[in-house]
């Protein structure tokens, strides 16, 4: 019994033993699959960072170099179309002499085409036939032989090639300040062997470097560089190891990594992007060193060696400096997202499968959807980022408590400093015309979710649905495009689809603006505040598609009319014909604008003062009686020596006589003829002419007319 009980007591204590070991070896267990799946979390959370930046430096180095491109073909163009076709400078190298007067001229000529361009450091002219160079070197305008020319480089293959560029090479100026240019060299005239110099085009290498850095926002941690053909350095920062072999081994690795255990913890990555340029036979390099958030070798210890508590700590402490440290990343990732949506939708970047991928969100796909675009343009001065930022954060607020349905999906971008882009991304499951139905009340909630002070200089352009995402630069460039045909909507939700089918051009109512201008001059108020409402609905025609600035341009050709017109009258009428419709933007405020001016001028005309009036009558008359016998009296030379409108100047004689201009001139003249042909000696020619009349049978016939009879026969029957 005894035996048993002592077996019984070593069993009892040796249990506590065997469970704890079992706790220990479960605790370590678990807490070894805790540790493994951070330390998972770690390097996948790292490799996403890593090829996101590999990404982010191979689209930065092909924008420069496309950039680069850009600029150096521009400036090739140019020099090759200016040795083509400036005759100027045909002239001056064909008929090249040594006077004053040709040097002024090719100097002032080689400046001209230093200003084409802003890269353009320097330009030279050589003169083969009588070995002179002109330059135009540091802004000073030299002349000197090729041996003493310090670039003579330039002119290395003048035998050999009519047109070719040479890589960067470095020269002196006056100052002796050495200068990294690029030489386009051209002969002019291209093809003729005689009588011909050579135009080189120097490009500042080191300014078009630095501008690139500036467009690309370079940090110190960016080493960009470019190198030929020949694997030799040509442009660097500060033109240090230049000409010399580039270790092309080091190119062929995109990522190496330094420091403790480099690749296994990553902490110091160097990432290389290389693009060649089939255009300029250069290769460009952007070399970038990003120091990673690191430290994890310590942390491992700590969550080997501590305690439970120690480690729980830690893992809290360790996911705090996780979100601490990618904080900046994200943050430079969305930035760079914000910037490839602007250059989507501005068409200033191909919609690869890399883009896309790039593009795609979890809430926000692009793959089998429908797309259409919404751009909100706030028409204020005053309007800061921070406003606008301010709306944008209240935008997607809102649009994501309304997206309940998963078939729509919106996506929202700053574009500039008062415009917001908000793209719609449907599925397919619905019509166009419901389609439609929902883009217009998404535009009407995001415009009623202004401030009220703002509704009325905010105006929404919205496009039309379109099939993919390749049409996105499209259906941005619509709304953009709905922005210049404000006066045409009487809403500020401007709909594409409302002009796309017009086509309807206007012709101006020249009918219609002559009479209300003769209206105008009688000051019938009444009378031309009909002929403005059907100008104003020629205007809104639902046919027409005339932007703005078009309708805007109508108006004024109306009132400059209007003015012409009135300057003639012999009354004062004191106008403000500087009426500005630029900052009018509804069609109701112009023309409410333009009834008020045309209500001023009748006013004006309708105060004459009697006396004022009489004494202008009796002058017109006055003026009718001293002239109608001159042979060249007709109404423009009477309105043009009284300085009025001849309009008024017919209305005038009118009231006087109760005949028109004309017929009150006959009658007075067959009234004098009658006096003269009692003078027989005087022949009807002769009365004619004294008269007014230039001929004898028109004289006659106007006689007739108002006699019943002849001159001739009137004068026989007087006897």
């Amino acid at each position: 019994m005894k035996i048993f009980g002592m077996v019984n007591k070593t069993r009892l204590a040796k249990a506590p033993n065997i469970r704890k070991k079992l706790i220990q070896f479960t605790s370590f267990l678990l807490l070894s699959l805790i540790i493994v799946n951070i330390i998972l979390y770690y390097f996948s959370m790292r490799n996403t960072y890593i090829e996101q930046l590999e990404s982010s430096n191979d689209s930065i180095v092909e924008q420069v170099a496309i950039s680069y491109e850009m600029v150096m073909k521009y400036i090739k163009d140019s020099v090759y179309k200016t040795a083509l076709y400036d005759e100027d400078l045909l002239t001056f190298i064909q008929n090249y002499d040594s006077n004053y007067d040709n040097i002024k001229n090719i100097t002032s000529k080689l400046n001209s085409i230093v200003l084409l361009n802003e890269f353009i450091q320097s330009a030279y002219l050589y003169f083969p036939k009588y070995n002179q160079v002109y330059s135009t070197m540091n802004n000073l305008n030299r002349i000197t032989t090729l041996e003493e020319f310090s670039d003579k480089a330039a002119f290395d293959m003048i035998n050999e090639k009519n047109v070719y560029s040479l890589d960067p090479h470095i020269v002196s100026d006056a100052s002796s300040n050495k200068m990294l240019i690029i030489s386009i060299v051209s002969s002019v005239p291209i093809y003729n062997q005689e009588n011909r110099g050579f135009l080189v085009v120097n490009v500042d290498a080191n300014r078009l470097y630095f501008d690139a850095l500036k467009k690309l926002k370079a940090q110190p941690n960016m080493n960009f560089y470019l190198f030929n053909s020949n694997q030799q350095v040509i442009i660097n920062k500060n033109m240090e190891n230049l000409f010399e072999p580039v270790n092309m081994e080091s190119l062929g690795k995109k990522i190496t990594y330094k420091g403790f255990l480099g690749n296994l913890f990553r902490t110091n990555v160097n990432i290389t992007s290389v693009y060649s340029s089939d255009f300029l036979k250069w290769n460009f390099v952007l070399e970038t060193s990003v120091q990673t958030p690191g430290g994890m070798g310590a942390k491992l210890t700590r969550f080997i060696t501590f305690s439970l508590l120690l480690i729980i700590l830690s893992l809290t402490l360790l996911i705090f400096i996780i979100y601490f440290y990618t904080k900046p990343v994200k943050g430079m990732l969305q930035k760079y997202g914000e910037k490839l949506w602007k250059d989507v939708l501005t068409d200033n970047v191909y919609l690869t499968d890399e883009v896309i991928e790039q593009l795609e969100e979890d809430k926000f796909k692009i793959v089998n959807r429908k797309f259409c675009t919404i751009v909100v343009h706030i028409q204020h001065h005053e309007l800061n980022e921070k406003l606008l930022n301010g709306y944008a954060s209240v935008l997607s607020e809102f649009f994501e408590n309304l997206n309940k349905d998963f078939n729509r999906k919106i996506k929202i971008i700053i574009m500039n400093k008062d415009q917001v882009a908000i793209v719609v991304s449907f599925t397919d499951f619905y019509s166009y015309e419901e389609y439609e139905s929902q883009l217009h009340s998404l535009a009407q909630q995001a415009y009623d979710k202004m401030d009220p002070d703002f509704r009325a200089i905010t105006y929404l352009g919205l496009s039309t649905i379109k099939e993919a995402a390749s049409l996105l630069p499209v259906s941005y460039k619509e709304s953009i495009e709905m922005f210049k045909y404000k006066l045409c909507s009487k809403s500020h939700i401007l709909a594409y689809s409302l002009i796309k089918d017009r086509t309807g051009l206007f012709e101006y109512p020249y009918t219609l603006e002559r009479q209300l201008i003769n209206n105008l001059l009688v000051g019938n108020l009444d009378t031309c505040k009909l002929f403005l409402d059907e100008f104003s609905d020629i205007l809104r025609s639902t046919n027409l598609r005339s932007e703005d600035s078009e309708i805007k341009g109508y108006i004024y050709q109306l009132q400059n009319a209007i003015l012409k017109n009135i300057s003639g009258l012999p009354i004062p009428i004191k106008i403000d014909s500087d009426i500005n419709y630029t900052v009018l933007s509804d069609i109701e405020d112009i023309m409410s604008s333009v009834y008020e001016f045309v209500r001023i001028v009748c006013a004006e005309i309708n105060k004459k003062d009697e006396n004022e009036e009489y004494r202008l009558h009796n002058m017109v008359m006055e003026y009718v009686e001293k002239n109608y016998m001159r042979e060249d009296f007709c109404m423009n030379k009477a309105a043009d020596d009284l300085n009025m409108n001849r309009n008024y100047l017919g209305k005038i004689i009118k009231e006087k006589s109760g005949e028109s201009l004309t017929d009150y001139v006959n009658t007075k003249r067959t009234a004098l003829s009658k006096e003269l042909l009692l003078i027989r000696s005087k022949t009807i020619e002769d009365v004619a002419k004294e008269v007014g009349y230039n001929y004898s049978y028109y004289f006659i016939k106007i006689f007739k007319s108002k006699e019943g009879v002849t001159p001739g026969q009137y004068r026989n029957s007087i006897g």
